[in-house]
């Protein structure tokens, strides 16, 4: 079976390269901007199981060109043969369904003519009920700025969204992007030492293999909330919390850190004095505790700011990744010691 899977913009290589091991199996087909295309002959459950995917179709029906409709769409769906999931099999995993539009990622709204008529070539073909507001599954017409258009059954969706998380922390989607482009290793110790939330150090702890997992924040109040987060995994657990300035780590030995995966401030909810003086002092902090072989991974939109601090502290920049969080330009840097090969 064909599947679409969408995923944070940007990261087009990093998941291409994953998937295979990811899901075994697996063999790409095609990859778009934050939209991998894929065969998978296994159980689709397994599917849900990566982290870094946002919504999974199956791939109904793929079309290509210029000037694509969604009554051009329509017209070809309804007048032949479609791949949609054994009847029977969707007539006991779902009762019901609803038909969605999408235009370069944007819900995008139809004449009641055309959307009974996608509606009635669903009902037609595999049995199951119209419920627009609260269905068991979901039939998506996509078009796509690449001259590209699909139509496909929703099947898993993640329901993280920047209205239901905390103010500054980021999709779990996101952070395993993040985590899958630093390449940790079980003998890694990791540190994120502006922790606020624990985004990216909880997703590290529940599915990644490492030897510590130093989490660090400078308020108080954080700290405490980050010592509750984690008090369930127990002492073995390898997680050490400090509450503590970024921009010193007197509790951290030098070249003692393998993976520095973080998310700095970026001046949207509270201010930052002086960025480029802040850049700076943070990025000297980090070379200090980061091993000679280690990797580090900052993810900001202070992107000026970030790459003048760079050379002056012994760093260099082997690669970046340029992204969307919260609807912010941002960009996810990859940085070594400047004596590194």
């Amino acid at each position: 079976m064909i599947y679409l899977s969408t995923f944070t913009a940007g990261f087009e290589d990093v998941v291409k390269n994953v998937l295979p091991s990811a899901l075994r199996g697996s063999r790409v087909v095609e990859v778009y901007s934050g939209l991998i295309v894929y065969k998978y002959k296994g159980d689709p459950f397994d599917i849900s199981k990566i982290m870094f995917f946002n919504n999974t179709f199956h791939l109904i029906r793929h079309f290509s060109g210029k000037k694509l409709t969604f009554g051009k769409m329509a017209d070809e769906i309804c007048s032949s043969r479609n791949d949609y999931l054994d009847r029977r099999i969707m007539k006991k995993r779902y009762g019901t369904f609803r038909v969605r539009f999408s235009r370069e990622n944007r819900f995008a709204g139809v004449g009641i003519t055309l959307a009974s008529r996608a509606e009635r070539e669903v009902v037609r073909s595999v049995g199951l009920k119209v419920n627009r507001l609260n269905p068991d599954t979901e039939f998506w017409y996509i078009i796509r700025s690449e001259n590209t258009a699909f139509y496909a059954q929703l099947l898993f969706r993640r329901n993280y969204t920047e209205k239901n998380l905390k103010k500054g922390a980021l999709r779990p989607e996101l952070v395993h992007l993040m985590l899958n482009w630093a390449q940790l290793r079980p003998g890694d110790t990791v540190l994120d030492p502006f922790a606020g939330h624990g985004s990216i150090p909880l997703q590290v702890l529940k599915h990644y293999k490492f030897k510590t997992l130093i989490v660090n924040d400078i308020s108080e109040e954080m700290a405490g909330y980050l010592k509750k987060l984690f008090s369930g995994y127990g002492k073995s657990s390898g997680v050490k919390i400090y509450c503590s300035d970024a921009l010193h780590l007197d509790n951290i030995a030098d070249k003692s850190v393998d993976r520095i995966i973080t998310d700095p401030p970026w001046g949207l909810y509270e201010e930052i004095k002086e960025a480029e003086t802040f850049y700076m002092q943070m990025l000297k902090s980090l070379q200090r505790v980061l091993k000679d072989d280690g990797l580090m991974l900052v993810l900001t939109a202070r992107k000026s700011e970030l790459e003048k601090a760079v050379t002056p502290n012994g760093l260099r920049i082997i690669d970046r990744i340029d992204t969307l969080v919260n609807g912010k330009k941002a960009a996810l840097y990859k940085t070594v010691k400047a004596s590194c090969d």
